[in-house]
């Protein structure tokens, strides 16, 4: 899937009113991940308390379902309350590990009202398969999942 498609679509699930929010998100994982080969795994943490929670999500299988704040990319992501770019996840301090192939990895905070309430994590099996273009890309995505997030989020606390 040709990646402005891909944000369409999910421009499109996250404003259908008729999807259920789940859904919504799980098209969202979806078409992301279609649309980049090179992205091996696609997902939605949602914030729950100090931990995060594993939404919906696309690629292999994670032991990691729940994430304390402050812990991995995805924890620090949250914890500094900004969005994070690993070029090289082998060489970064505070990398959890959810699958040995995984070579860079990204983290967009998804927000509602200012709070964060979830994020969208993707990881590649490729050095530096993250750039500039890509957060921007997905920041808008991001905002529009903000209240379904909230939303999943709250029937998980």
């Amino acid at each position: 899937m040709d990646p402005d498609q891909a944000l369409n679509e999910a421009h499109a699930a996250l404003t259908d009113d008729a999807l259920e929010d789940p859904a919504a998100i799980l098209r969202l994982v979806e078409v992301l991940y279609a649309s980049h080969p090179t992205w091996s795994w696609v997902g939605v943490y949602l914030l729950v308390g100090d931990k995060l929670v594993l939404g919906p999500f696309v690629g292999p299988n994670t032991e990691h379902t729940e994430i304390p704040v402050g812990t991995g990319v995805c924890g620090e992501a949250v914890e500094t309350g900004r969005n994070m770019v690993i070029g090289n996840v082998k060489q970064y301090g505070n990398y959890l590990a959810c699958s040995l192939t995984t070579q860079s990895e990204m983290v967009i905070l998804i927000k509602e009202d200012g709070d964060i309430v979830g994020e969208i994590d993707i990881d590649s099996d490729d050095l530096d398969a993250f750039g500039p273009e890509d957060l921007d890309a997905l920041r808008p995505l991001a905002d529009l999942a903000g209240p379904r997030c909230r939303r999943l989020a709250d029937t998980l606390s």
